[in-house]
């Protein structure tokens, strides 16, 4: 398990903040990540204490998906 200060960084440890383009790199359905979107890449929009919110290209739904299974693109 993460500790809090880690719920917010990606799977290299890169914190992530709202507005950040994110890759999804990791797959876990039960956590937003799907096998189909690996490898896409979005904007967070929103965060939460375990959570990111992101728009990912193409898609015009939200996904909450696990900061751990995301890479930061762009800050």
């Amino acid at each position: 398990m993460r500790s809090p200060g880690e719920l917010g960084r990606d799977v290299n440890g890169t914190p992530i903040v709202v507005g950040t383009r994110v890759e999804q790199t990791g797959t876990d359905a039960q956590q937003g990540a799907l096998r189909s979107r690996q490898g896409q890449q979005g904007q967070v929009l929103r965060r939460s204490a375990t959570h990111m919110v992101v728009r990912f290209e193409g898609d015009t739904t939200l996904t909450r998906i696990r900061a751990h299974l995301l890479q930061v693109v762009d800050q």
